[in-house]
């Protein structure tokens, strides 16, 4: 697997996987709900296993993806 399959972008978090909208999504990174990013260059991108585990975590009903500031963080 190369580098581009273990990174994602907000733009397709929220396309592939966790229907938000890109402002929502960066609303629940400000809050602590969700981490904040690996920059690489001027990319903002998060790690495949990480998104993976929010999903199932999501469909667990163990996190609520309305990004309220108390949330725990995953």
């Amino acid at each position: 697997m190369n580098i581009h399959n273990n990174y994602l972008s907000v733009r397709s978090i929220c396309r592939d996987f966790i229907p938000v909208s890109e402002s929502s999504w960066w609303r629940g990174v400000k809050s602590g709900a969700i981490e904040q990013p690996i920059r690489i260059g001027t990319k903002c991108l998060w790690e495949r296993e990480y998104i993976d585990n929010l999903v199932q975590s999501i469909r667990a009903g163990e996190f609520n993806v309305y990004f309220s500031t108390n949330q725990p963080r995953i």
